[in-house]
């Protein structure tokens, strides 16, 4: 590989675009081309308008370190600190034997040595400190409330945006184009780069795969023959539903500063109030 590299990077989702921002700072003389099939930001793309809800409280320590490095990303990286509102997150859940993921985050903070803020409470407790929004609330089930006052929400899309024009601007090539298949060398297996609609080739010295659900299909569409170079259940695609409510604008100031909540009893349903829509956007998974 020469001192100048070049790369093509499939998928302008926030892997690709995050791989896109750092192989360009790391190595500011390299070519890298990014290739995606919309204009950016992808609406398609999950982290374009739903990964919202930006935390570090998860069950899992190995999540939670990256959390942790996310949230110190979005408090302090200028391209991203404008789209990032620290509300706080509530999370109303019925527990089990080992307790919910608002007991297991609470417990991995005191593990790591962070000091978080987060704070376990009983329901009365939830409805008193948190009335402003939640004293009508139906909490029916619920055995006990998280509160994590150091996460929020981001403007994804909106930062996506950002990071797009900043990456144009150091010089990183955009694409609008269908990736067919990777372009493979007979010899040895290796990628020289990929192939667009139309048959157009586009080689590089590195290609990097940041096509999200459709890898399974590209590497498929590659080589169906190779068995090894399937994904074969070592990946799963995932689906989200998502539904946006419109609020009467006259319910703004109560809505502002609204904690992002979390339900975590039979259907998980995620919700944050965007102000900047006067809107309530709410996800399951």
């Amino acid at each position: 590989m020469s001192s100048s590299p070049s790369y093509i990077i499939i998928g302008a989702g926030i892997f690709g675009t995050s791989t896109a921002l750092h192989l360009k700072r790391g190595k500011p003389q390299s070519r890298v081309i990014l290739i995606d099939r919309d204009p950016y930001p992808n609406g398609r793309g999950a982290s374009s308008d739903l990964n919202k809800i930006i935390r570090a409280d998860y069950a899992d320590e190995f999540y939670m370190k990256l959390g942790l490095e996310a949230l110190d990303q979005w408090r302090t990286e200028p391209l991203y600190k404008p789209f990032y509102h620290e509300t706080g997150l509530l999370l109303a859940e019925n527990g089990g034997e080992m307790g919910g993921m608002g007991q297991m985050s609470y417990r991995n903070y005191k593990s790591l040595g962070v000091e978080s803020g987060a704070e376990i409470m009983n329901v009365e407790e939830g409805k008193k400190r948190f009335g402003k929004w939640f004293e009508k609330a139906n909490w029916e089930g619920a055995r006990d409330v998280y509160w994590s006052p150091k996460a929020g929400w981001g403007e994804a899309d909106r930062a996506m945006e950002a990071m797009m024009k900043a990456l144009i601007e150091m010089g990183v090539e955009y694409i609008e184009g269908n990736v067919e298949k990777l372009l493979l060398r007979k010899e040895d297996g290796g990628c020289d780069g990929v192939i667009l609609d139309g048959g157009r080739e586009m080689k590089a010295d590195v290609t990097v795969c940041c096509a999200g659900a459709r890898t399974a299909l590209l590497l498929a569409d590659t080589a169906p023959e190779n068995k090894e170079l399937q994904v074969d259940g070592r990946m799963v695609a995932a689906c989200a539903v998502q539904c946006t409510v419109s609020c009467d604008p006259n319910y703004k100031d109560l809505y502002e500063g609204a904690p992002v909540q979390i339900i975590g009893m039979t259907t998980h349903g995620k919700f944050h109030h965007n102000p900047y829509r006067t809107g309530l956007t709410a996800y399951d998974r």
